[in-house]
């Protein structure tokens, strides 16, 4: 009688917590206006000895699931105030514009100008030098899953040239395949290591015996620095549940558009994984 009269307290006190949680549970109904107004998107980049590529887009509701409509721009010109560009789109429809006539030079400052519904959006970025591309080797990956043939990590070495200002950026390529999660940036700059090698430097992920892997360093201005710190603070600050909305990337393009126009020079090496 005894263990029945306990059993039947737990099953007690187990129903009245349930019907308190349940009773605690609020609905909060979260109402989003239904008619956002769309920003023009804009994802521009001149490299070193490239033509530029611009590539506009609108921005979407919250719960928009649809494709970013692309965007018909009236006219689309990169300058380094001496020469003008003018890109044209391709293919037709498609939102991607590209340069034709100016290729990026080191040292250069560069303006974008991008007129869209009688509206012109500018942005500018400066051409800025880049480290010195030392090396690419693999290392054996001493805490790989058992059996698994991906067992090796990629390291570079690079020497920052003398004077503080440089910021950079290294993007990891394996098989052709980018990978450009926030986890497989490499983003610094040369605060610590003004003038001196970077080495044994992780970059990406594992790698397995065969692969073709492939690390591009891209230099940065402060402007473009800043604009990829403030996506990693943001995406670090959301770890928390009670973590405060994140901020809205600033980019360097006027008018209320969103996205960035960045100027790089770029050096790359490839490699084999032996």
């Amino acid at each position: 009688m005894k263990n029945i009269l306990i059993k039947n307290k737990v099953l007690y006190i187990l129903f009245a917590t349930s019907l308190f949680l349940s009773s605690c549970q609020d609905v909060i109904k979260v109402d989003l206006p239904k008619d956002q107004q769309s920003s023009l998107v804009i994802d521009a980049v001149i490299y070193s000895d490239s033509f530029a590529k611009v590539n506009l887009t609108l921005s979407l509701a919250y719960f928009d699931q649809t494709n970013y409509p692309k965007v018909k721009a009236d006219l689309v010109t990169i300058t380094d105030n001496t020469v003008t560009d003018t890109l044209t789109e391709k293919p037709v429809g498609s939102g991607v514009y590209y340069g034709k006539s100016m290729k990026g030079v080191i040292g250069n400052t560069y303006t974008l100008k991008v007129l869209y519904n009688n509206v012109e959006y500018t942005a500018t970025d400066k051409l800025n030098r880049n480290t010195h591309f030392d090396s690419l080797y693999f290392v054996d990956f001493p805490f790989g899953r058992p059996g698994s043939p991906y067992n090796k990590f990629t390291n570079i070495s690079h020497t920052d040239p003398a004077g503080l200002g440089d910021n950079y950026i290294a993007y990891f390529f394996r098989n052709d395949t980018a990978f450009n999660t926030l986890n497989d940036l490499n983003f610094t700059n040369d605060q610590f290591i003004d003038g001196n090698q970077a080495k044994d430097v992780y970059v990406g992920r594992p790698v397995k015996k065969g692969d073709k892997v492939r690390i591009e360093i891209h230099s940065l201005s402060t402007n473009a620095f800043n604009y990829y710190f403030q996506i990693i603070n943001n995406a670090v600050r959301q770890q928390s549940l009670f973590a405060p909305p994140p901020a809205p990337y600033k980019g360097n393009i006027s008018g209320n558009a969103l996205g960035f126009f960045k100027a790089s020079a770029v050096s790359a090496k490839e490699a084999i994984v032996q």
